[in-house]
């Protein structure tokens, strides 16, 4: 059996760099136009729309525009006395 999960393991390893190489275009194109996106969203009249999502590891606040996605964190950590 063992040298059947190494087979399934080489395999699954085998499709992923196979299906990063062949989606890295589309990838890029569509980075591109989310990035355009996410300008627009800034320029606008209303900008970004920031909602609070979660606190990370480091007690970052981390927000998320509800109309493009785009992400942003912020430290807002209190100084220790």
């Amino acid at each position: 059996m063992d040298r059947i999960w190494r087979r399934r393991v080489e395999l699954e390893k085998n499709y992923r760099s196979e299906r990063d190489v062949l989606l890295a275009p589309l990838r890029e194109k569509y980075a591109l136009m989310r990035d355009a996106l996410m300008q627009e969203c800034e320029d606008s009249e209303a900008s970004h729309d920031w909602q609070f999502t979660h606190v990370s590891v480091d007690d970052g606040l981390n927000y998320r525009c509800s109309f493009c996605a785009k992400t942003k964190a912020a430290n807002h950590k209190p100084e220790q006395e």
